[in-house]
């Protein structure tokens, strides 16, 4: 398996947004916590499909 290093900058650059906004302005709070739930989301759906394709792939 492979790491997307795109997703893990995401990542990082959404922890470091909410770190630093948290406290100070709400909206860039929301926006960090909503970007990270999605990338999270998004992985995990993609990492759910390639089980789905490998399991289909062994039968």
């Amino acid at each position: 398996m492979t790491i997307n290093w795109w997703l893990v900058a995401r990542i990082v650059c959404y922890v470091l947004l909410l770190i630093v906004s948290i406290g100070e302005n709400s909206l860039i709070t929301a926006i960090a916590v909503l970007g990270l739930a999605l990338d999270i989301a998004g992985y995990l759906w993609e990492r759910h499909q390639r089980n789905q394709r490998d399991q289909s792939k062994q039968q």
